[in-house]
């Protein structure tokens, strides 16, 4: 493995696993692993304990503190961001929702400083209408990410972006993304390993997510071809890795 990588992030579902199958080759590699890393999620509906307990069922080396879901990162900008105790209305399930709550946020449907907009698979007209009213009378509007497909292992479901888009076109607002592409994720992956961007590997298997934030980033990209890209994609992609991967177990080639 090259050497001039210090941190490397991975994302999960594509890269390590498929549904609850683990990928060929997958432990080879954390086996020889001496880097550090953290596992990177747009998925902000599960909390970091529950995506531990699903890494450990395919014997996937982890720890909590190893796991940065973009929840975590709505919540990290808003302790930087908002009063103590800001009230927040959420649009979202038990992983933003703790993570909001572990920060001391209020959450409320009650005059909301924030509206955090995250995958919220019981979404309705009511939180729709609770949502754009409270972003219209001033409160700010922030998404964990904006996947519009959401992947599972009985195929594909509507996905944040998909929420996020009916709250942004009903209350006239864009919201502010945690999320990859963007770079608050990526930031807070790098303060959390005491490294810099430069310094970091992201290992993704989305050219519209993992890659294209990677690249916008300054951290080299490298596209692992067991997930939703492939080969033939990337002959028409404006967005171009740095690397191809078969294989986890071709980064060690490289």
């Amino acid at each position: 493995m090259n050497r001039r990588f210090r941190g490397i992030l991975f994302d999960m579902d594509g890269v390590l696993y498929h549904g609850s199958q683990r990928l060929a080759g997958v432990l080879e590699f954390f086996t020889v692993l001496e880097l550090p890393y953290r596992f990177v999620t747009n998925n902000s509906s599960r909390t970091p304990t529950q995506v531990l307990e699903r890494l450990h069922n395919m014997e996937i080396p982890a720890t909590v503190e190893q796991i940065l879901t973009s929840a975590l990162v709505a919540a990290d900008y808003l302790h930087r961001t908002a009063p103590p105790a800001a009230k927040v209305y959420v649009v979202g399930e038990v992983g933003l929702r703790t993570a909001l709550i572990d920060e001391g946020f209020r959450l409320t449907d009650d005059q909301p400083d924030y509206v955090v907009v995250g995958l919220d698979r019981a979404f309705d007209e009511a939180k729709l209408t609770t949502a754009v009213t409270a972003i219209r009378n001033g409160a700010s509007f922030i998404a964990t990410n904006m996947d519009r497909v959401l992947m599972n292992e009985t195929g594909s479901q509507p996905g944040t972006g998909t929420i996020v888009d009916r709250i942004a076109e009903a209350s006239g607002q864009t919201p502010l993304v945690m999320g990859k592409p963007e770079r608050p994720m990526f930031e807070m992956a790098a303060v959390q390993m005491a490294l810099a961007l430069e310094d970091l590997l992201m290992i993704g298997d989305n050219l519209e997510t993992d890659i294209l934030g990677a690249k916008r980033a300054g951290i080299t990209a490298a596209l692992v071809l067991t997930g939703v890209t492939k080969r033939a994609d990337l002959v028409t992609s404006p967005v171009q890795p740095d690397l191809v991967l078969e294989n986890l177990l071709d980064l060690l080639k490289s």
